[in-house]
């Protein structure tokens, strides 16, 4: 079932439930969260937000506004704003989800950890660094106590703590780390994956803060290559990828490479995807590593 399908049914939930049960039932307000999570998959952000806000208000009226349902609310509206760039709500949002959550589950609780996880990226996009370290750390605690140390989610938490660490300026603790984070993905998910290529991107950067511009590009390298690997590629990754190898390769004074890594990721970087792609791929990528 196609996720259009899966819109139009809710659509039709919606109506069923509004004229059985009223516009300000807990059941219109599952309708709207459900309607709301589908034009999410479609990528239709500001439709969702107006779908969760009126769910919201149901819930608010119908359970209060200390109530484990509206939290998850809240957190999925966090979470939204994030994405429209307004990080202050998001904060307040997630602040007040996890409020919630430790006033009913206590201080321990898993989903509160991947809220926390969200929380601190909102500080850290709002600049407090300090902050999303401190919240980050309790995170991670959670998680290795409630999913265990070698699990995916806490490789998250690991990954985010370190770039955390990185913006702190402690190169060392990002390093070691992030190098947690990528074994413990590496082991789930594989060396080839494309969780993998995001810690890697992130490693090669500590590494070159520390100096170590020959480990950063072989990282780096390693990340390219998987990223460019998947049939649906991420441009915008590829082009940042592209972006750090063409910065390692001007420090230690291959303006060649240097500049060879700069174009193609100044081409990734706009829409013409196809015929970079083509223009990029096959023999020259292997003239140029020679």
């Amino acid at each position: 079932m196609t996720m259009r399908i899966r819109k139009n049914l809710f659509i039709r939930a919606l109506k069923i439930n509004e004229k059985h049960y009223g516009k300000d039932h807990p059941q219109t307000a599952v309708a709207l969260i459900g309607l709301a999570n589908a034009w999410g998959k479609l990528n239709d952000y500001k439709k969702k937000k107006i779908y969760l806000t009126r769910a919201l208000e149901i819930q608010e009226k119908h359970y209060g506004s200390d109530n484990p349902e509206t939290a998850i609310t809240y957190n999925n509206l966090g979470i939204l704003w994030g994405k429209f760039g307004d990080y202050e709500k998001q904060r307040d949002f997630l602040t007040r989800t996890i409020e919630i959550y430790d006033k009913h589950y206590g201080k321990d609780y898993p989903d509160t950890a991947i809220t926390l996880n969200d929380l601190a990226t909102a500080w850290g996009n709002l600049g407090d660094y300090e902050t999303q370290k401190d919240l980050l750390t309790r995170a991670l605690e959670i998680k290795e106590k409630s999913f265990g140390k070698d699990h995916p989610q806490t490789a998250v938490t690991l990954n985010d703590l370190g770039n955390a660490w990185g913006n702190l300026g402690d190169y060392e603790k990002q390093k070691d780390l992030l190098a947690q984070a990528l074994e413990i993905k590496e082991k789930f998910y594989g060396i080839n994956h494309s969780q993998t290529a995001v810690i890697l991107n992130d490693l090669g950067n500590a590494w070159g803060n520390l100096g170590d511009y020959e480990t950063q590009i072989e990282l780096l390298t390693r990340a390219l290559e998987i990223e460019e690997s998947y049939y649906e590629r991420d441009y915008a990754d590829l082009a940042i990828t592209l972006n750090n190898l063409a910065n390692a390769c001007g420090m230690l004074g291959d303006y060649e490479k240097q500049e060879y890594f700069r174009t193609r990721a100044m081409y990734y970087g706009t829409s013409n995807h196809y015929y970079t792609y083509h223009l990029y791929s096959g023999n020259q990528i292997n003239q140029i590593k020679g």
